[in-house]
């Protein structure tokens, strides 16, 4: 391994808060990561020496002369109590406020630290791009620029930041268009103004005296972003290194699949209805119109429509993607393929999924969120390929412009073959052509992005038992995947000896009553189909609030916890095989009222 590889950086890999135990589980299962020499799961407070030694539970002082220096000790008369001499006391030196120049250490193994929101790991760079690769339960990657130091006004706080090697770390970029995520907790500096104008001048600062260019690539600033901790008067610095991981690059790489999805769920929604109008609003402002340069534009003339030409990659803004997302789903705030993959990650999900035979039924398909991230976690796909590679500002960060060796370190990544798998099948069910629509999409557009690692074109085995119920999706994954148009009490009897992992859909309060009843009654019966077999290999909900657990009659133990975007609970629940029995005719009672609050 070259030692450009070898030199240590510090990382915070940013996930849901709650699943940094699923993302560790995901380190430790990884083969390019697993080299960990030690993790702290929680920080513990110092406690000083002194004080432990010269107190007791009774609150008396103890006279102890080994505590402290023994010639600044002075004792007067028969009196007991020692007294520090002020004229004896030592001057303190002040201590350089200058950044110290550290020479490059080189690393091995990796140190990782859970804190709330992500982990703090130290390692080398090699373990940066292997991570930035590989790990799917993340939803940005930061590296962290010089040390953590001390501030306590906005001054020092300017000095400080201005003695940072930015050359480094910072792409070519105007400095008040770099986005800053400020964070101050317990500090004496706290506004976000005075943080911002503090950082921004710092840095101006450092490029007037530094002689040293900034990195030689221009990046989007909504791809890039600066992260300021201020935790109890230590600031910490980092960059954004990954972009956003999440959503999955293969969603919104192909706009004109979003265009035609669009226009496929006008099809499906009522002529009068709101919604109808929303979709027609949001259709037409796709064309926008363009007048010719130099030209003066004519009120009365209507400008000809001139197509767009179609964005790729880091060309399409993410905002574009989101917005569609806002009329295309319900609930748009718990679909994150970030949080997805990381609780596929808890408990013994991906042991299951390791067994050969295997069968997996999604009831509850959707969108086909739960469906793509389950068959990227069985072949092992990465985040980026050959055609779709990171920003060349990570690759700056990473090996500076060495660009054999970062060709070296990503190669057993973008060079993989998968060949396709006989003995797997997925099997996703769901009664709106809408939603299996929409998984239809997502399918194909995780095909056509890894299509480079397929050896097969023809997609997986066709199973002939099982006939096609969706006629509109056709596989061409090298595993068997099949969506189906049906009702859960037709499509059971045929799931034998399954595995059972769904993300059932969440019940609002604010929903209208006709729809809650219909929710209500899906939770019903899944609950009876599944207990009344015993021949699953394992049952596991994804699910919002507590309406699942009541109205399944089944009983489920809580795996996982995470937070979505909006601050909502998302659990992971596992069935433990018995059916829920009501201590009392009052948990009855309160079960059917609900139903009456609806």
């Amino acid at each position: 391994m070259p030692l450009t590889l070898k030199e240590g950086v510090a990382l915070f890999l940013s996930v849901r808060r709650g699943l940094e135990s699923c993302l560790l589980n995901e380190i430790r299962r990884n083969t390019h990561l697993n080299c960990i020499d030690r993790v702290h799961f929680k920080r513990t407070e110092l406690e000083d020496d002194f004080l432990a030694a010269t107190t007791q539970d009774d609150g008396n002082t103890i006279t102890q002369s080994d505590a402290l220096d023994a010639s600044r000790l002075k004792r007067y008369g028969e009196d007991k109590w020692l007294y520090i001499d002020p004229q004896e006391e030592r001057p303190i030196a002040r201590k350089s406020t200058a950044t110290p120049h550290l020479g490059v250490k080189y690393v091995d193994k990796c140190n990782i630290r859970l804190l709330s929101g992500g982990l703090e790991v130290k390692c080398n760079r090699e373990w940066l791009i292997n991570s930035v690769f590989g790990l799917r339960s993340v939803e940005s990657v930061w590296l962290r620029v010089g040390t953590p130091f001390r501030c306590h006004s906005a001054t020092e706080l300017v000095r400080r930041i201005s003695a940072l090697p930015w050359s480094q770390y910072l792409p070519t970029i105007h400095v008040d268009e770099v986005p800053l995520r400020i964070i101050s907790r317990s500090s004496t500096v706290w506004s976000r103004v005075v943080i911002e104008e503090s950082v921004r001048e710092g840095i101006r600062s450092f490029l007037d005296q530094s002689e040293e260019g900034l990195i030689p690539v221009k990046v989007n600033p909504k791809e890039f972003c600066i992260s300021v901790t201020i935790n109890r008067n230590t600031c910490y610095v980092a960059v954004q290194c990954s972009s956003r991981l999440s959503p999955r690059l293969f969603n919104f790489v192909e706009p004109s699949s979003i265009d035609n999805l669009l226009h496929k769920r006008a099809d499906f929604v009522p002529t009068w209805s709101l919604s109808k109008t929303r979709l027609q609003v949001l259709i037409e402002a796709q064309r926008k119109p363009e007048f010719p340069a130099g030209g003066t534009s004519n009120v009365l003339q209507s400008p000809p429509l001139v197509e767009k030409r179609p964005l790729f990659g880091s060309e399409l803004h993410l905002k574009d993607y989101t917005e569609s997302q806002d009329i295309l789903l319900e609930d748009k705030d718990d679909n994150a393929d970030a949080l997805i993959g990381g609780l596929l990650h808890a408990g013994n999900i991906v042991n299951n999924l390791k067994k050969r035979p295997l069968k997996v039924w999604n009831p509850f398909c959707g969108n086909g969120l739960v469906i793509s991230e389950i068959v990227s976690l069985i072949l092992g796909l990465p985040n980026f390929t050959a055609l779709h590679p990171p920003s060349p500002f990570f690759q700056y960060l990473a090996v500076g412009k060495k660009l054999d060796i970062y060709e070296s370190a990503v190669g057993k990544h973008l060079e993989k073959k998968i060949e396709p798998l006989n003995n797997v099948e997925i099997i996703g069910s769901e009664t709106s052509v809408l939603k299996l629509t929409q998984a239809t999409h997502k399918l194909d557009g995780l095909y056509s992005f890894f299509r480079s690692f397929f050896s097969n074109e023809e997609g997986g085995s066709k199973r002939e038992s099982l006939p096609f119920l969706f006629t509109k999706y056709r596989n061409k994954l090298p595993i068997d995947v099949s969506l189906h148009q049906t009702q859960l009490s037709a499509i059971s009897p045929l799931m034998f000896g399954s595995m059972v992992i769904s993300k059932v859909p969440s019940l609002k309060k604010k929903a209208g009553k006709e729809h809650a009843h219909e929710i209500i009654k899906a939770y019903k019966d899944f609950g009876s189909i599944i207990g009344s077999r015993s021949d699953w290999n394992g049952v596991f909900a994804i699910t919002k609030g507590r309406a699942f657990e009541r109205f399944s009659g089944l009983e489920w133990k809580c795996m996982a916890k995470a937070t979505n975007s909006s601050g909502g609970i998302i659990r992971l629940l596992k069935w433990n095989g018995k059916l829920r029995a009501f201590t009392a005719p009052e948990e009855r009672r309160e079960q059917l009222d609900e139903l009456d609050f609806f």
